[in-house]
């Protein structure tokens, strides 16, 4: 008894010792594209640089980020990373339109384990077909409490992504609305 007792709590040890050295890679990674975003002048090149590093971030196949049109409530995709469809590189939504819609509607991260059952009325859905997007997390970009923007991550993999994507996409986005 005393033997499991120790072998469970050894176990559980290494379990909390691995989630610390993720949580400090994590921090440390972005604590780096803050520094990289915060070096950037031009705005095209920080999209460009956030979309690359979300895409790598949370290895996801693609990743997109929208911006609002000025003087508009349209949204329009401004920088993505991956093999993008042309249709998808051009998507412009509305507050409550798709998943970007819902995002600028509620102002919150939104996860997606499968894009096709769960957004089967959405007006994106064959675009979100053709480019192969089954799982999604999507977050705000905010600015003096205003969405601004939104930033994707997408894969063909259904359910791919976990609480920890969305926090680590959502701390990212953080620092690219101050940029942006």
């Amino acid at each position: 008894l005393l033997a499991d007792s120790f072998n469970r709590m050894a176990a559980s040890l290494k379990q909390d010792k691995a989630a610390l050295q993720r949580k400090v890679v994590e921090t440390r990674t972005l604590y780096e594209i803050g520094q990289e975003i915060a070096a950037q002048i031009a705005l095209d090149p920080i999209l460009h640089l956030i979309v690359e590093r979300a895409r790598a971030l949370l290895q996801a196949e693609i990743s997109l980020l929208a911006l609002r049109q000025e003087v508009s409530d349209t949204f329009a995709m401004q920088a993505y990373s991956g093999i993008v469809p042309e249709a998808l590189a051009g998507v412009r939504f509305r507050p409550g339109e798709g998943l970007g819609g819902r995002v600028v509607a509620t102002g919150t991260p939104i996860m997606v384990g499968d894009y096709v059952a769960e957004f089967a009325d959405s007006p994106f859905l064959a675009i979100a077909q053709e480019a192969g997007l089954r799982s999604q997390v999507a977050v705000p970009l905010k600015a003096h409490n205003t969405v601004i923007g939104v930033l994707y991550a997408g894969s063909r993999v259904p359910y791919k992504f976990r609480e920890e994507d969305r926090e680590l996409l959502s701390a990212l986005a953080d620092q690219a609305a101050i940029a942006i």
